[in-house]
């Protein structure tokens, strides 16, 4: 965090033309963690949640163990398990392929890539 945090400042003065992919450190830092990280972070929290933990778990955790009503788990459970992996999935997609320094989004899309075929879910 100190390492990353100083080049990001000194990026803005004295190391202002030293890039990584094209980019200074505080914006290569910015685009990763806006673009990818962000993206990528919630698509593996959705996916951890609908294929990881049982359902019951779920059921209890947000009904405070039966005590509050949720009458639409089973189609928040259907959304959160198929529909919103592949929803921010096409997002993080779209946004890695908006980045305009060519270098930078193959890595982002690298990242993903090499994340899918680590996973078991998917393998």
């Amino acid at each position: 965090m100190i390492v990353t945090g100083i080049l990001s400042s000194l990026s803005l003065g004295v190391m202002s033309g030293v890039t990584i992919f094209g980019v200074g450190f505080f914006d290569f830092f910015d685009i990763l963690t806006d673009k990818i990280f962000l993206a990528i972070g919630g698509m593996l929290l959705a996916i951890f949640v609908g294929w990881v933990v049982k359902k019951e778990d779920l059921y209890d955790e947000l009904t405070n163990g039966g005590e509050k009503e949720f009458g639409l788990f089973n189609i928040w459970y259907n959304l959160i398990k198929y529909v919103i992996p592949v929803a921010v999935a096409i997002v993080a997609v779209m946004g890695i392929t908006d980045i305009e320094q060519t270098g930078l989004m193959i890595f982002g899309l690298a990242i993903i890539v090499i994340l899918a075929i680590f996973s078991p879910k998917l393998s």
